[in-house]
């Protein structure tokens, strides 16, 4: 409850969440903002 309280307080409506699939298959989910460095960091080994 307290989750909906402060999204409404803040006027959030959705959080982030990315999905990483190779040849079908997911391989790493990531919730929530992350900034430059740490999308880099989870992301690097894929690209």
């Amino acid at each position: 409850m307290l989750y909906k309280m402060l999204a409404s307080r803040y006027r959030i409506l959705s959080m982030p969440f990315i999905f990483i699939f190779d040849n079908g298959q997911r391989k790493e989910s990531m919730f929530g903002g992350l900034d430059k460095h740490a999308l880099m960091i989870q992301t690097g080994r894929y690209l």
